[in-house]
């Protein structure tokens, strides 16, 4: 998607929009959320998602990413070059450098969701603590992987006690 974009003259800024949305607000998670949270909070969800989105692609613009992109991406023609074979020990490298985070992050996730007391929860992620939305946003990074896969998170969170603000920041 991201070559396509390039190669259609979308502007970094809007194509970086697309990137950040689509993994948070997909049909799948608006579906599994409804079920979950209700409609009202899905609504939120997706507004806040979007908006993440949009000034997500506003800031990246504002550093002017396209110095950062190879030089062959700017060149793909698609339909007119042959696909590039994949680089399979360029995968080996990029699943040697994240296997340690996706297993912390289900760890951390394990430990949250079986051994951490709602009592504890309500008390310290629960009320209005200025450090609960950035902690729960700090949690999230190494456990995200989807909307979908961290819908089981945040609803454990939600029934330990956390605010339901401090819960939507942990997803996005």
């Amino acid at each position: 998607l991201f070559i396509g974009f390039v190669e259609a003259g979308i502007p970094l800024g809007v194509t970086f929009s697309f990137l950040i949305a689509s993994p948070m607000i997909n049909e799948v998670a608006v579906v599994i959320l409804i079920g979950v949270l209700g409609w009202k909070l899905t609504a939120l969800y997706v507004a806040a998602g979007l908006l993440v989105a949009w000034f997500g692609g506003i800031a990246m613009q504002a550093f002017r990413p396209e110095r950062w992109v190879e030089d062959y991406v700017w060149k793909i023609h698609m339909g007119e070059t042959a696909l590039i074979e994949p680089d399979r020990s360029l995968l080996g490298r990029i699943v040697g450098r994240i296997w340690v985070w996706v297993l912390i992050g289900i760890g951390v996730g394990a430990l949250f969701h079986g051994f951490v007391p709602a009592a504890w929860v309500t008390a310290h992620l629960g009320g209005d603590a200025w450090y609960s939305v950035p902690a729960a946003v700090l949690l999230g990074i190494p456990l995200y992987s989807n909307a979908t896969g961290i819908i089981p998170g945040a609803e454990a969170m939600l029934g330990k006690g956390v605010a339901i603000g401090t819960t939507l920041a942990f997803m996005m």
